[in-house]
């Protein structure tokens, strides 16, 4: 009984350190919000110009995602396989985080430089990272359903919780720190503050993954290291079926979600005529506290549906809010917030289950082929959001510049409505192809999820034993 208690308790404590580092990593993303409006309205480069660089920046970033599964799974450290990445990547955010804020005025070549560095070093650096954050869940998670869905879940509620507090004072700190450093530090000494939140998120997964990590846990390692290629990888992706689904629909999914985020601001600045963006501290603070209460209400909803059928309605409710946008988002500043609580409610349904649904196509493409590619299958999880990255920034950016934005233009009817074409029609489209393609085409349930994480840990008590022996 004690040691049921003992047990229950242990694994309450890494549900809620688990959450923990995801709540830090909000705190560290802060910056980036504020990195476009940094480049072209501090820095006064020209909106295609910017998004041009990033363009490139992107492309190399996105190249480089395919290298991570073969570098962490063939990489030989004395303690652990996914402890020393972290470890790695803690300076090269941050440092990354400092440069794409430098402040200074420079030439557009110099400034080129400036912003792929810094871009590279923080998206790399954060690619590793998701890595580890798959590979966490699915050592600590292991084959219990219910606890992976708890991590997941905790995770997006205590995130959601400080993106309630950071929603309504982000804007206020950055105006403060505006009148003590001037306008053209505010935002590097934003990064400073912020991005420093990142160093404590590299502590707590250490100490996560300490009594699970290759030589780290008890036991030593869990597996040999392994040569990777990268027709290993391809093959990974192209024999796994559910697996090419995920990353057509994540891809679809994640560039309607990224293309507002990156003109947001300008919509407040601009259509809302609210340069100090307190407007937009009291709009997400509003947003952030209806999106607190849908990870309670989400959730709960999806885990009676069952993650897929939470992941389609979820994915079908949010392209009709892409629409609602398009409609009605220039109307008013509270129609605009509510359509934006509908899309949170939208994509809560689903959203707290996370990272399951790339290992559950990495657990069913082991059991298929009998072939243990998870780690690899962990490492290609962020490539659709990479992509997304890619054309999502790219098409948000240079839409901006083909509807005739240029900093601090005088707004026109003409160019609110194709803002707002912009703004609502990228969900709309992209999130109407992902719900498609899954309905069509994804067919892993809670029931088939767990057959496949469960026989493959019998496969791999059968594998030690026989080693044993």
């Amino acid at each position: 009984m004690e040691e049921s208690k003992s047990t229950a308790q242990d694994t309450k404590k890494e549900i809620y350190k688990y959450a923990m580092y995801g709540v830090f990593l909000r705190f560290a993303a802060i910056p980036a919000s504020f990195m476009n409006l940094n480049y072209t309205d501090n820095l006064m480069i020209d909106v295609a110009t910017v998004g041009s660089i990033l363009l490139f920046a992107r492309i190399v970033d996105f190249i480089f995602s395919f290298f991570v599964g073969p570098i962490m799974e063939s990489a030989s450290f004395k303690n652990g396989k996914y402890i020393p990445w972290v470890q790695i990547s803690r300076p090269m955010l941050y440092v990354g985080l400092l440069i794409s804020f430098l402040p200074f005025k420079l030439s557009t070549g110099m400034m080129s430089i400036v912003i792929v560095v810094g871009y590279l070093l923080t998206q790399i650096a954060s690619g590793l990272m998701t890595t580890v954050q798959y590979g966490a869940l699915g050592l600590i998670g292991a084959a219990d359903m219910d606890k992976r869905n708890q991590m997941n879940i905790v995770s997006v509620r205590l995130g959601t919780v400080i993106g309630v507090v950071t929603s309504y004072t982000t804007s206020y700190v950055r105006n403060f720190l505006a009148s003590i450093f001037g306008q053209q530090y505010q935002y590097f000494v934003v990064a400073i503050i912020y991005g420093a939140a990142y160093l404590a998120t590299t502590g707590l997964m250490v100490s996560l993954l300490k009594p699970y990590d290759g030589v780290s846990a008890a036991g030593g390692p869990s597996r040999p290291r392994v040569k990777i290629s990268i027709g290993d990888m391809v093959k990974a992706i192209f024999t796994n079926s559910q697996l090419l689904v995920n990353f057509i629909s994540g891809f679809m999914f994640f560039t309607g979600a990224f293309a507002p985020m990156q003109i947001v601001m300008y919509y407040y600045v601009y259509i809302r005529n609210d340069p100090q963006l307190t407007l937009y501290a009291t709009a997400q603070t509003a947003t952030m506290l209806f999106s607190l209460a849908t990870t309670v209400v989400g959730p709960a909803i999806g885990l009676k549906l069952g993650r897929l059928k939470a992941m389609l309605y979820g994915q079908l409710l949010t392209a009709i809010s892409g629409l609602l946008m398009i409609l009605f988002g220039s109307i008013s500043i509270y129609a605009f917030i509510g359509i934006n609580m509908f899309t949170g409610l939208a994509t809560s349904l689903y959203s707290g289950f996370g990272f399951s649904y790339i290992i559950d196509c990495g657990e069913y493409g082991y059991w298929k082929s009998g072939v243990d590619n998870r780690v690899v299958v962990n490492s290609l999880g962020s490539i659709p959001m990479k992509i997304a990255q890619l054309i999502a920034g790219t098409v948000a950016l240079y839409g901006m510049s083909m509807i005739g934005f240029t900093a601090g233009m005088e707004v026109t009817d003409s160019f609110t409505k194709n803002f707002m074409v912009l703004y609502g029609g990228i969900p709309l489209v992209c999130n109407s192809i992902a719900f498609i393609c899954n309905l069509l085409f994804y067919k892993i349930d809670d029931k088939e999820a767990e057959l496949y994480a469960r026989e493959n840990r019998e496969r791999e008590a059968a594998a030690a034993a026989a080693l044993e022996s």
